[in-house]
């Protein structure tokens, strides 16, 4: 069933935007299951966005923003973010990492949830990006940011508003694109290699994952042969995380030693465990495989005709 719905997202544009939202109510309830109800919550919104009406920047209340200082912003997508989900734990887990660095959340929760008929609708929510990036853009100004020594970290949706932010403050040093977001959501995917000095992407065959090359280097990221379309796409930021939490920088910090090869295929892949893997995934996803399977079968099957190469 699976394989028979993305076959026909892939040839009728308004079914596939359909279908986006309605698997995108599931990731709501994703976030919501992730999510800390804790009134302790260290995370709390920076003195300057405090009125913002789009987006508000937030801050470690345990580890004070200081200027000059290397900083990390970390951007989430349609749906929103929470204390205690995936988008605070990888602040916290870089918190610990890099005490040296400033760390911050660019939350735009309110504008990233927007429905239609009680389902999440991406076209609304890309309609909002430019505002929120020019918002946010004046936040980090005003807190003096040093661009060259800036990292954006991004999830779907978040990648645009890094994009944008980025060109707007004239470039950054790195941005990390996890899961960036088919422009099927309505917002053409931003070509990251100009706005960046360093910019890599780390991409699924999700049909909510971009197939473009938008970055220096394309990672292939593994995920479970069982993992559906929306698990595939919300794994980037949780996978980097673990990463960080293992002490593993080499991902986060771009260390990694990774040759660029031709646009159709990805550059490496990124396993499960964090290894690299010097191969080349093709960035066509691989087609859908037409059996009366379980959906674990039938993505297992659908690895198996990935044609990942050394």
């Amino acid at each position: 069933m699976l394989a028979n719905f993305r076959l026909h997202c892939q040839t009728n544009l308004i079914a596939g935007t359909l279908a986006l939202m309605a698997l995108l109510l599931v990731r709501e309830e994703t976030l919501a299951n992730e999510a800390l109800t804790s009134a302790d919550n260290p995370w709390i919104t920076t003195e300057c966005s405090a009125q913002s009406l789009q987006a508000q920047i937030l801050h470690d209340s345990r580890c004070p923003y200081e200027l000059n200082r290397p900083t990390i912003v970390i951007t989430h997508g349609m749906g929103g973010t929470a204390a205690g989900d995936r988008f605070h734990q990888l602040a916290d887990a870089i918190c610990k990492a890099l005490p040296e660095c400033n760390v911050l959340i660019i939350d735009w929760s309110k504008q990233s949830r927007r429905t239609w008929h009680g389902l999440p609708n991406p076209l609304a929510v890309a309609q909002n990006i430019d505002p929120v990036s020019w918002e946010a853009s004046e936040l980090l100004v005003s807190l003096q940011i040093d661009p060259t020594q800036t990292t954006f970290i991004g999830e779907s949706f978040g990648n645009c508003v890094n994009a944008r932010i980025a060109e707007t403050i004239g470039g950054c040093g790195r941005i990390l694109a996890f899961n960036p977001a088919n422009a099927m959501g309505g917002y053409e995917t931003p070509d990251l290699r100009v706005c960046s000095d360093v910019a890599w992407s780390f991409q699924t065959y999700s049909m909510f994952d971009t197939q473009d090359s938008i970055a220096d280097l394309g990672i292939f990221l593994e995920t479970p042969p069982a993992a559906t379309d929306l698990d595939q796409h919300i794994a980037g930021v949780s996978w980097l995380a673990e990463r960080v939490r293992s002490g593993d920088l080499a991902w986060l910090l771009t260390t990694h030693s990774i040759l660029a090869t031709e646009s159709e295929h990805f550059d490496a892949v990124g396993t499960l465990s964090g290894e690299l893997l010097h191969q080349n995934a093709p960035r066509k996803r691989p087609a859908p495989v037409q059996v009366n399977s379980r959906p674990a079968e039938v993505m297992l099957a659908a690895t198996a005709q990935s044609g990942i190469q050394d």
